[in-house]
């Protein structure tokens, strides 16, 4: 998401009231500022959140877990997604998020130079993404071939290097892991819910392998 709707009904602005005086902002109702990743991240969640709270039969992209599944994107899970802010070392540099290693390896070592140095001192995570969507005519030309193997790496390495991570993952069970993301038909499950889901897939190949108690690599140091 990357921003809230410009046109907000009665029950999102009353629900954005509620979550500014929540965090201690008095904010007018009538105010309904456009919100980036990169500005409050956290807030503008939470706004969501409250939002669909108010009106449960909204139709955004919020869930609620099931005994057989779990939804992540914005929900309680959220340590699963990309953009949330678990630092990771991979290729031997160090990411805030796992989103801005993903998109540094979608550009390669020589002619992609510039590109890289870019995301990697991206401002937040929503910012890499931009960048490297603006420049998807520069990434690497086996991207498409090799990018969900990119991505299973990283996450390998975003669990072996963080526990609370590695343990939240692993109470999730034997539940089906699904990024509940309506504007991603390939890493999630997309607006008609008929999607690839590939990160939640993903995730499930991980959680399994913890399960076994597959040899981990070492934390860099």
């Amino acid at each position: 998401m990357d921003t809230l709707p410009k046109e907000p009904t009665r029950l999102m602005l009353e629900a954005w009231s509620a979550a500014m005086r929540e965090v201690g902002h008095n904010r007018p109702s009538e105010v309904w500022p456009e919100l980036h990743y990169s500005d409050h991240e956290a807030l503008m969640v939470r706004a969501y959140q409250a939002m669909l709270l108010v009106s449960p039969t909204h139709a955004g992209p919020m869930r609620l877990d099931t005994d057989d599944r779990v939804f992540f994107y914005e929900q309680d899970h959220y340590y699963l997604s990309n953009f949330s802010a678990f630092k990771v070392w991979f290729g031997g540099f160090r990411f805030d998020t796992s989103e801005q290693a993903y998109h540094f390896q979608r550009f390669d070592e020589r002619g992609g130079a510039s590109h890289r140095h870019a995301i990697l001192f991206a401002d937040s995570a929503h910012e890499a993404f931009k960048y490297a969507q603006s420049y998807k005519g520069a990434q690497r030309a086996d991207w498409d071939a090799v990018k969900v193997d990119v991505m299973r790496e990283i996450l390998r390495a975003k669990v072996s290097q963080h526990d609370y991570i590695r343990r939240k993952l692993l109470s999730t069970g034997d539940r089906t892991l699904i990024e509940n993301s309506w504007r991603d038909p390939y890493w999630g499950w997309g607006e008609d819910r008929n999607g690839l889901n590939m990160l939640g897939k993903l995730w499930m190949e991980v959680r399994e392998e913890a399960r076994l108690g597959m040899k981990r690599p070492p934390r860099p140091r």
